[in-house]
């Protein structure tokens, strides 16, 4: 599949991009696709642990917090380039009256491209990452423990057959 960047500008030219097939939506994407295979490969290594016959034994918070933050990274190593690019337009937008220097995105890329190579579309990855993934961690996390709570309430409210019943 070909990755299309939807820039348009309007007359003033300020450059609007499309919610539709935006890399914003798939970072996420990205993310929970590799959380869910990187949580697959930690119940892999729980596998050996767990006795013959005993349920699939839970992650622990450091397997699920190594998953969280790994997605997260995998998931803005794939899609930073393009937010790299998109901050260089906004930043011409902010310019107004001066001179246009990278009126599109293949312009921008371009541009990055001959002055920077591969560098430039990665410039500021690490104080991003260090920003985002703990946030990732922490919400991914906090999620799979809510998630655990309520399913063993529901499961535990439907073995109760006093459940609901009021006294």
């Amino acid at each position: 599949p070909r990755l299309v960047l939807p820039v348009s500008c309007s007359p003033s030219r300020a450059p609007r991009l499309s919610r539709v097939g935006s890399p914003q939506v798939s970072h996420g994407s990205v993310q929970f696709l590799s959380y869910e295979h990187l949580k697959q490969a930690f119940r892999g290594l729980n596998a050996g642990r767990v006795p013959a016959g005993a349920a699939e034994a839970d992650l622990s918070a450091p397997q699920l917090t190594a998953a969280a933050t790994g997605s997260k990274v995998v998931a803005t190593l794939v899609t930073y380039p393009y937010q790299v690019v998109r901050s260089i337009l906004q930043q011409r937008a902010v310019v107004g009256s001066d001179v246009v220097q990278h009126a599109t995105a293949s312009g921008a890329v371009r541009h990055l491209w001959s002055s920077e190579r591969l560098r430039g579309f990665y410039r500021g990855l690490v104080p991003h990452i260090l920003r985002a993934a703990p946030t990732a961690s922490v919400t991914l996390v906090s999620y799979e423990y809510l998630h655990r709570l309520l399913v063993s309430h529901a499961i535990g409210a439907a073995h109760d057959p006093t459940a609901g019943r009021s006294r």
